[in-house]
């Protein structure tokens, strides 16, 4: 890959001047075929995947940590540290449902995997 190249991709990860990247990687592949005639169908660029459609900078972090939050409005943040996923900083609303979801995941499994039994027959009134 061209130094020119990575360049641009690091760019669009983290947008100069910008605190929150809204940059989806679909978007970020689009800009980088259309600049240097790329076709990623044929090529693959090894990157850390951002799993978050917003991402700062650890130093923007500590720096502007109430804004950040309130600019991700309900959404996970990546923190990035040189350009690199360090860690994901979550509102607690969001941690919240995941939470749940979670709990939830875990309650069908067990219920599928308590399906076909075995199963004891209870009467009411032996309870």
């Amino acid at each position: 890959m061209s130094s020119a190249l990575r360049m641009v991709v690091s760019i669009t990860i983290h947008t100069s001047g910008d605190t929150v990247s809204h940059a989806t990687l679909h978007e970020k592949y689009a800009l980088i075929s259309i600049l240097f005639n790329v076709n990623f169908a044929e090529k693959v660029i090894p990157m850390d995947t951002v799993l978050s459609h917003f991402a700062v900078s650890v130093t923007e972090l500590k720096r502007n940590y109430a804004d950040i939050i309130r600019r991700a409005d309900d959404a996970p943040v990546a923190v990035l540290n040189h350009n690199r996923p360090e860690a994901y900083l979550l509102p607690a609303g969001h941690y919240e449902r995941l939470m749940a979801y979670l709990e939830d995941l875990e309650d069908a499994k067990m219920v599928r995997e308590r399906a076909d039994g075995p199963f004891v027959d209870v009467s009411i009134n032996d309870l």
